[in-house]
């Protein structure tokens, strides 16, 4: 897609809109790395940004990451987007994101890539989500689940 935008950006926007019109939800991703753009956020109708990870893996060890996640998570939420932080792999990493107000995460903290069989268990079992066998303890926010 961002080629195509980049080539003939109305015409990908026009297309867009039609997707969101008939209620499918855009979302763009890897924002802050390779094309996207602020432009991005002002044209395309999508209702989800997703930060990229190369911000979130040094959320806890960079003076100005945290900063960037920050002012991107507050102008998303002034555009009525919802935000995803990609590449969450710490509990530290995932409070940060939590208080600076983050709508969901994704990363291997939460699971790595799983096949059909391996969702199905990682959604009935519930050991990730109270602390117990050493998992990693949090609270889950009624939006960490995506939204179908």
């Amino acid at each position: 897609l961002d080629r195509s935008v980049i080539r003939d950006p109305d015409s990908a926007i026009r297309h867009l809109q039609r997707f969101a019109d008939i209620g499918v939800t855009l979302a763009i991703d890897d924002y802050g790395a390779g094309l996207s753009s602020l432009a991005y956020l002002k044209k395309l109708p999508a209702r989800e940004l997703k930060i990229d990870k190369m911000f979130v893996m040094q959320l806890t060890s960079s003076n100005r990451d945290p900063l960037i996640v920050r002012s991107t998570i507050d102008l998303a939420h002034a555009l009525e987007m919802e935000v995803v932080a990609e590449g969450v792999e710490t509990p530290s990493a995932l409070a940060l994101l939590t208080v600076m107000g983050c709508d969901m995460v994704q990363g291997f903290l939460i699971s790595r890539p799983l096949g059909y069989d391996g969702f199905r268990k990682f959604l009935d079992q519930n050991s990730l989500f109270d602390g117990a066998q050493g998992s990693p303890s949090f609270a889950r926010p009624e939006s960490f689940w995506k939204r179908a």
